[in-house]
């Protein structure tokens, strides 16, 4: 197999990201070339990175190359000659109510030589988080993600974990390759007033001939990550089936751990256990209870699948999803009338809930041996 000198590949990868187009009310310059990190044991090459500045108020924004980040190797000069105006552009931004936002992001392959063919090209959207699992901060902003990343967060913006779109989604292994050009749509849920948050965009690459790709070329991370939790918590306890679907390119053989964590519910996490699959796909489960009787209400939980890392693998091997676990109330009470008014034929009486001690105006489900057994 023909080996490909980091240099020449750093050439292509950042071409993508070297540049964009403004749509729009601009609050700044043109953008300048990104920075960028080639770990030479990473599967994951890391295209560009922007800084884009929102103010929904004024229908305003710009984005910017973010020089920032410590790990990134500057590599501006190795593209003053490449024409590449337009390899990256945002296009029909628009600022919806509801403090949203959308845009479509479209990425152009610059090069035509086929050994530049990179697979699971990806943008992530590096926004402040908004939820917290025992001090890892997630953020959910991207609406319409198809999956959720720690790799190539800022340190700078609060949070670790964020969404992604992923492109080319309906081919096999989803090649980027010489010629190709992708636009997806992003759907932001924005905080409250102006914000800037970053984009990072990434693809995996390895050495190849231009005619094998090997699977290695693929994300390690598992993909295709979906899940529900059924009903049966209880401010009491219960107990809830939690189950995820995933499919890993490499196998399902790679996957480290499968885990669950939702500090409102439970202390530790839990493990959840192979239950079917037929080498790429799989099926993972546990059970949950409220451990902690949290009151009726939706919690958020927190599920993590890790592939067994390469010892020299610079980034986290782990794919991330957000579940909702209901909680509901143990007791069903109904209280009866100190008359018998509720029998006079005609008369309309209301159940309501009773909060008080258990006594013989009270129906409790519950409770076998009191004077309203059932």
């Amino acid at each position: 197999m023909k080996n490909i000198s980091p240099v020449l590949f750093f050439l292509m990868v950042l071409i993508l990201a070297s540049s964009c187009s403004y749509y729009g009310s601009v609050i700044s310059a043109e953008s300048q070339l990104p920075n960028s990190d080639f770990h030479p044991d990473s599967h994951r090459k890391f295209l560009g990175f922007y800084t884009l500045n929102l103010d929904p108020q004024n229908q305003e924004y710009s984005i910017e190359p973010n020089r920032e980040i410590a790990s990134h190797m500057n590599a501006t000069g190795y593209l003053l000659s490449w024409p590449c105006s337009d390899c990256l552009r945002i296009q029909n931004l628009s600022f919806l109510p509801g403090n949203k936002v959308e845009c479509d992001i479209e990425v152009t392959h610059p090069i035509n030589n086929p050994v530049f063919t990179v697979f699971d090209l990806r943008v992530i959207a590096i926004f402040p988080q908004n939820m917290s699992f025992g001090g890892i901060g997630v953020s959910t902003a991207l609406v319409n993600r198809d999956g959720l990343t720690a790799i190539w967060d800022n340190p700078a913006i609060p949070g670790y974990i964020n969404g992604y779109i992923a492109y080319n989604k309906t081919e096999n292994r989803r090649p980027f390759g010489p010629g190709d050009v992708f636009s997806e749509h992003f759907l932001i849920q924005l905080p409250g007033g102006p914000i800037s948050y970053d984009i990072a965009v990434d693809a995996g690459w390895a050495p190849n001939d231009g005619v094998n790709f090997p699977i290695e070329m693929n994300s390690l991370e598992v993909i295709n990550l979906s899940g529900q939790i059924s009903s049966g918590l209880t401010d009491t306890g219960g107990l809830a089936e939690l189950s995820v679907n995933m499919y890993d390119y490499q196998g399902t053989d790679s996957i480290e751990s499968a885990t669950a964590f939702c500090n409102d519910l439970f202390n530790a996490l839990v493990s959840l256990a192979y239950e079917s699959g037929d080498g790429n796909n799989a099926v993972y489960s546990a059970s949950i209870t409220n451990a902690k009787n949290a009151a009726p209400g939706s919690y958020n939980v927190l599920v993590e699948i890790k592939d067994y890392e390469n010892i020299n693998y610079p980034q986290e091997i782990s794919s991330y999803i957000v579940l909702s676990a209901d909680v509901v109330s143990g007791h069903v009470e109904i209280t009866l009338s100190e008359d018998d008014a509720y029998k006079t034929p005609g008369y309309l009486y209301t159940f309501s809930s009773y909060g008080g001690p258990a006594d013989h105006n009270v129906i409790d489900y519950f409770d076998p041996d009191g004077p309203w057994d059932f």
